[in-house]
């Protein structure tokens, strides 16, 4: 993502969902009335979750079941990770060392000797890392 400075009006921060279950639904359909925010791919295991995504969001998306297909898109600024828990370190972990903003669903880990691997990821790589919490 640019830095302020370098932001025109023509750019635009496109964002990927991986895991489009509820919560990430949830995620997106807010994310995106953001000006300047596109979504322009989705990933989850589940045909139908894909299906509707496209259905909701555009036959346009790109779409897949492996998310590692979205962390190597070099059109994709930041990801939307709402995938089970036990895979959101995992995940985090791998888009950021990809240069990747994340918004991480909560909980960021299940254990507390998982955290210091997203702050060495997000300190490593500088890009901005968030958890949510209703």
């Amino acid at each position: 993502m640019r830095s302020r400075e370098n932001y025109g009006p023509n750019d635009q921060v496109q964002v990927a969902l991986i895991g489009c279950g509820g919560m990430g639904v949830a995620d997106a359909t807010t994310c995106i009335t953001v000006p300047g925010v596109k979504l322009v791919a989705v990933c989850d295991l589940y045909d139908g979750r894909i299906a509707e995504a496209k259905k909701r969001w555009g036959n346009d998306l790109y779409s897949t079941k492996d998310y590692k297909e979205i962390l190597e898109r070099k059109d994709i600024d930041a990801v939307i990770i709402a995938v089970p828990d036990f895979w959101h370190k995992d995940i985090s972990v791998a888009a950021m060392n990809k240069g990747k903003h994340v918004y991480c669903e909560k909980p960021m880990v299940h254990d507390l000797t998982e955290g210091p691997a997203l702050i060495e990821a997000q300190n490593r790589n500088k890009v901005v890392f968030q958890v949510g919490s209703q």
